[in-house]
C-alpha cells in the first residue's frame, strides 16, 4: 500500500508505464476500495489522468477487471478486500474525493463513452451509480451519445435493469434513438429477452412521436 502511495506522488509515473496507468487506475480496475481511497487522499489529481486507451479512473471502476486485461497487466494481483468488485463503493470514493465531480464526467476520447455509459451495463450497480451521477440533474448529462451513437439507455436495456431504464427515462434520456448500426434500446431489450423492458418501451409515446416499435422497425440503411 505505501509503495503505491509513493508511486502516486510521482508526477512522472504515468509516463513510465506502457499503458500510462497510475496506481489509481489499477486500484479501481481491480476493485480495491481501501487503496483507491488512500491514493485519492494523497494525490486526488490522479483521478483526472486517463490511460493509453483513454479510460479514466472512474471508468475503470465500472469495468470488470477481465474486460480490460492487457498482456503487461498479467502480473498484477491488486485484488481488494471487496469481493466481488463493488463498483458503487469505488464510484462513491471518487465522488467524495472530487466534490466537483469532474473525474466522474470525463469522456473517453477514443469511444466517446462516459462513466454513465459504462456503468449502465451493470445490472447490479448501474442504478446506484446513475443516481450518484444524476442526483441534481434535470436533463440528461453530456455526452448522451458515444461514438457509435449508443446512449446509456441502450446499455440499461441490454443488461436488463428495468429500474435503471425507468430512471434514465425519467431523467430525459431518449428511447427511440438508433445507433450507427441501426439499433435502438428496444432492439437490445428484445435481443436479450428482457420482456418487461420490451413491453415498457413498446408502451411509450411522447408528444405525438412514433412508438418505439415503429422506430425499431425502420430501415436506417
Amino acid at each position: 500500500v505505501y509503495a503505491l502511495v509513493d508511486f502516486a506522488k510521482c508526477t512522472a509515473f504515468s509516463t513510465c508505464q506502457p499503458d500510462k496507468k497510475l496506481p489509481h487506475h489499477y486500484a479501481a480496475l481491480y476493485g480495491n476500495t481501501r487503496i483507491l481511497k488512500l491514493l485519492c487522499e494523497v494525490h486526488p489529481e490522479g483521478l483526472l489522468v486517463t490511460d493509453v486507451l483513454g479510460n479514466s479512473v472512474a471508468q475503470l471502476a465500472c469495468f470488470e477487471a477481465t474486460e480490460l486485461a492487457h498482456p503487461y497487466d498479467s502480473h498484477i494481483t491488486l485484488t481488494g478486500e471487496d469481493k466481488p468488485k463493488d463498483m458503487g463503493k469505488l464510484v462513491q470514493v471518487i465522488k467524495e474525493a472530487d466534490p466537483t465531480m469532474a473525474a466522474l464526467h470525463l469522456t473517453n476520447p477514443e469511444n466517446g463513452r462516459s462513466v454513465l455509459h459504462i456503468s449502465s451495463l451493470s445490472s447490479e450497480y448501474g442504478l446506484a451509480i446513475a443516481e450518484m451521477l444524476l442526483q441534481e440533474a434535470t436533463v440528461p448529462i453530456e455526452p448522451i451519445y458515444d461514438a457509435e451513437r449508443y446512449t446509456p439507455l441502450h446499455f440499461a436495456a441490454q443488461c436488463g435493469s428495468i429500474p435503471l431504464v425507468h430512471f434514465l427515462l425519467k431523467k430525459g434520456y431518449p428511447y427511440g434513438v438508433h445507433s450507427r448500426n441501426g439499433r435502438s434500446a428496444l432492439h437490445f431489450a428484445m435481443q436479450q429477452g428482457h420482456f418487461d423492458i420490451t413491453l415498457h418501451l413498446l408502451s411509450l409515446t411522447r408528444n405525438g412521436m412514433e412508438s418505439p416499435l415503429t422506430l425499431a422497425s425502420q430501415d436506417t440503411g
